[in-house]
């Protein structure tokens, strides 16, 4: 594809003051040098939370809530922080990014996977640990599984990339290699670099999380990544961030049924909040599936797509399991 720094016009305006004379000027303000922008003047500033998961809401500055015990969600993103300072290299320019994409190929319509055929449809992932089930497949190909995905009907696939969930962005590229279906990349994105990374390997959608973004980062992020070329799926937990998904610019809009502080999980939350989501936006119930009455009951509340995970990895074999809760679905009716 060719980078075409002018498709992110709007996510490249520096943040204006509330006392800015010209707020309300509808004349184009000037951009934010490229650059500046990958390296961390805005999307990359330090990373805020939502209060409601008790986690502090400037990670540079001492928690507040010390005293508490770190939750999954907080000794995560420590970690994401981390990993990303020691890898962060010069400043991307334009340039730069524009030789990152040269030679890649169109991407895959996600959303439009998960509006096609019966629904809920099956986003089915990949991941061979996770920080509150520990090691759910060790060594696991996936090259295999995710095959075996595609034979079994799955409308996309979701690759963990995260290191706590024992997956890598050499994860992503290897399923690309063997996908015809949209591939999601599922991480926890906090800067614009991780979304050119992803793209690299070969996803087609990605996954941002309202919860651990700031509103005016969460739509950076999402404009940057819909320049080029990815979909995103925003990941809400309630009404609140429901709103911010939406208006932020996310048309895929999930409701994660696990609690963040927790890692509990609520199969009824997506259910209760299908109906903050209006029709024209591609709604996805994540985490909570277990079995064929779980999508059911998923179905008959107008849910669009259902990402299931632990249950298809955790099965003997995980394309079959995959097939059994898509054959049942179908003769569910």
């Amino acid at each position: 594809m060719r980078w075409s720094s002018a498709a992110t016009r709007a996510a490249d305006v520096r943040p204006r003051a509330r006392s800015a004379p010209n707020a309300r000027n509808s004349r184009p303000q000037p951009r934010l040098a490229l650059a500046d922008r990958l390296a961390g003047r805005s999307a990359d500033r330090p990373l805020v939370v939502d209060r409601r998961f008790g986690l502090r809401f400037d990670l540079d500055e001492p928690n507040a809530m010390s005293d508490a015990e770190p939750t999954h969600l907080d000794r995560i993103l420590a970690t994401k922080r981390a990993q990303l300072a020691q890898h962060r290299h010069d400043r991307l320019t334009d340039r730069k990014i524009e030789d990152a994409l040269a030679g890649l190929g169109p991407t895959r319509d996600f959303e439009g996977a998960l509006r096609q055929g019966m629904a809920p449809r099956i986003i089915a992932e990949f991941k061979r640990a996770s920080p509150s089930a520990g090691v759910i497949r060790e060594g696991a190909s996936i090259t295999e599984v995710v095959r075996g995905y595609v034979e079994a009907g799955a409308a996309a696939v979701s690759v963990l990339t995260d290191s706590h969930f024992g997956g890598s962005l050499d994860d992503l590229a290897r399923a690309r290699e063997v996908c015809p279906v949209p591939v999601l990349c599922k991480d926890f994105i906090l800067e614009r670099g991780q979304l050119l990374d992803a793209r690299r390997a070969g996803a087609d959608a990605v996954l941002l999380i309202a919860a651990v973004l700031q509103p005016p980062t969460l739509k950076q992020l999402i404009e940057f990544a819909h320049a080029i070329e990815l979909q995103v799926l925003c990941e809400a937990h309630d009404d609140h961030e429901v709103d911010r998904a939406m208006s932020a610019g996310a048309r895929v809009v999930g409701v994660n049924a696990r609690d963040l502080r927790t890692f509990e999980v609520d199969p009824e939350l997506p259910i209760r909040l299908r109906r903050s989501v209006p029709k024209n936006f591609t709604y996805v119930a994540e985490s909570g599936v277990q079995g064929l009455e779980d999508l059911l009951r998923l179905r008959d509340a107008g849910v669009d797509a259902a990402l299931v995970g632990t249950a298809l990895m955790s099965a003997d074999d995980p394309a079959r399991a995959l097939a059994e809760l898509l054959n049942g679905l179908d003769g569910g009716h």
